[in-house]
């Protein structure tokens, strides 16, 4: 299916913008479709359903839903916390998010959760922008797909019912005429409305008033079938507090005393903690510049035959430690990005800014950004990869990079918060091992990249791959000789973002954070030898001496990790 793509947003738009007008195409092409089809009673009644319909959506820890709602503003819901409101910028209509908490894992009471409990709150609540966007994309998502199956339940039928009969023409001006009134119903201005009226009566090609036709329609027909819009309460005073001038919560309305004190009190507690901890990775990235510095001076290093590849791992959404990432990337002019996996921590639509960071920080000119899944990461984490410039690797699609062939594949495995780590599906570890084998047997890659260390050892125990990557412990290994033979080693990456185990990665530095440096000759395709690049609690930065490989002495980090 193909639809006309809206006019690109400008570059210099803020990500939650870009993202609300991605749903809103998408919505649009759904709209035009049913209509150019004459499915609009099965598209509108599927669409009506999911948007009135409570959705899940993922916030992280947070059990949440979202639907949308005729009146015109979004609204949280956080039960006896209260409640915020504010206009919304969505065209027509608005969104309601219920926050209904925090599972408590098994064996746990909710006593003992309760200090990390207020802390994911107030991290909640420090960015109600992806909120916003989490909801829209859940909703929108669900409504292109209900809408497309009553589209086609009643569209083949509508056709020849809606455009070449006149007893199908008369229904077709009746529902439009009911929309037109339903659309006087809605709590939006005199110009959307007009819009709207304009875009149903005065057919075009799709353009942006067509897209909006598209989501009145919904909309509009959804209240006309007797769905139970959910409405703001009118009785709340909708006014934005000036107290909160400055907060992330600038543009809304507090309703209950006790989310306004966790937003206050958050509000100061996050932006105090958000400063502390940009000086103290500013520190770590300022210590590692001195310290390359003082081992290179000024001293090229030599890239002629050779491939330098930065390998990250297990860095779990420690944001503040991505500006050392690019430091050190572009300080060794680093060739090829190898992040093996658990980017983020619960591997949710709202960590989508762990992503970015990185990916920000990282892109450079020539410069390959490669991602193989880890259990804390998921397919959504994969598609916002992609889309912040990753290549996400996957066993029936190796990918070359400055001359090496990589394979990969993301984890069988998946943990999110306050559950422990199980299967994502159906295939087993012993499925994805024997998968991993078969596949490098046969493709013979330079390099395997798979986030768990044990399905990686039957491939270069084989000689199948002469180097593979590996992370998931959080402690560094040097590369591990397995197959004297064929000369193939197992390499283990530290915890790049210095995360504890079941820890979150919010803030300053909980363990060392370990970069590696690996040096690849480009007519073997082997790797030859590599720097490791530490950071410490203490914001020290240590960068070690080149190790060739076939040297196995283990470094103080390997030694020193808990």
């Amino acid at each position: 299916m193909s639809v006309e793509a809206a006019p690109s947003p400008e570059i210099s738009a803020p990500a939650h913008e870009i993202e609300q007008a991605a749903s809103l195409r998408r919505l649009a092409g759904v709209g035009a479709l049913i209509l150019a089809c004459g499915g609009v009673l099965g598209g509108a009644a599927g669409a009506a359903e999911a948007a009135l319909t409570p959705t899940t959506i993922e916030l992280g820890p947070h059990a949440a839903t979202a639907q949308a709602t005729l009146d015109s503003r979004f609204e949280f819901d956080l039960g006896p916390l209260g409640s915020a409101d504010r206009r919304s910028s969505w065209p027509v209509g608005g969104f309601k998010v219920t926050i209904k908490g925090i599972p408590v894992p098994p064996g746990e009471s909710a006593l003992a959760t309760a200090g990390s409990v207020t802390a994911q709150y107030e991290q909640l609540l420090a960015d109600p922008q992806h909120i916003e966007t989490a909801a829209i994309r859940t909703v929108t998502t669900r409504i292109e797909h209900d809408a497309l199956e009553g589209a086609g339940l009643f569209g083949a039928a509508g056709l020849g019912g809606l455009l070449l009969t006149e007893p199908g023409r008369r229904r077709r001006r009746q529902q439009q005429a009911t929309a037109l009134a339903t659309i006087e119903e809605l709590n939006t201005t005199d110009e959307q409305k007009a819009t709207l009226q304009d875009a149903l009566t005065k057919p075009k090609p799709p353009t942006g008033k067509l897209r909006l036709a598209a989501i009145a329609t919904t909309v509009a027909l959804a209240a006309a079938c007797g769905g139970d819009v959910v409405s703001a309460d009118s009785t709340h005073n909708s006014a934005a507090d000036p107290a909160l001038a400055g907060t992330p919560f600038a543009d809304y309305a507090i309703h209950g005393e006790l989310l306004r004190l966790v937003i206050d009190e958050g509000a100061t507690r996050v932006g105090q903690f958000v400063t502390s901890t940009e000086k103290f990775y500013s520190q770590v990235e300022t210590n590692f510049r001195t310290a390359f510095d003082a081992k290179f001076g000024d001293t090229k290093l030599d890239h002629s035959g050779l491939t330098y590849v930065l390998s990250v791992s297990d860095n779990h959404c420690n944001i503040g430690m991505d500006k050392v990432h690019g430091a050190i990337a572009n300080a060794y002019g680093i060739d090829t990005v190898i992040d093996s996996g658990d980017m983020t921590m619960g591997g949710t639509a709202a960590e989508e800014e762990c992503v970015s960071a990185e990916a920000d920080a990282l892109k450079a000119k020539n410069r390959d950004l490669l991602l193989a899944n880890g259990n804390h990461d998921s397919p959504t984490i994969a598609r916002l990869a992609a889309k912040h410039g990753f290549r996400v690797l996957h066993l029936d699609s190796p990918t070359t990079s400055h001359g090496l062939k990589i394979l990969g594949e993301s984890d069988v495995n998946e943990s999110t918060f306050g559950v422990p780590m199980r299967l994502r599906g159906a295939e087993t570890v012993e499925d994805e091992t024997a998968a991993i084998t078969a596949a490098t047997h046969k493709i013979h890659p330079d390099v395997l990249v798979v986030h768990e260390p044990e399905m990686v050892v039957p491939a270069v125990t084989a000689g199948d791959v002469p180097f593979a990557i590996s992370g998931h412990l959080h402690v560094w290994h040097a590369p591990e000789l397995l197959n004297k033979t064929t000369d193939s080693y197992q390499f283990i990456e530290g915890t790049s973002g210095g995360a504890k185990q079941n820890a979150l990665t919010i803030g300053t530095l909980q363990q060392a954070a370990v970069d590696t440096v690996l040096v690849f000759d480009n007519a073997t395709k082997r790797a030859v030898g590599y720097y490791e690049i530490i950071a410490s609690p203490d914001q020290s930065v240590e960068i070690s001496d080149y190790v060739p490989i076939a040297q196995t002495v283990p470094h103080q980090a390997q030694l020193a990790a808990p």
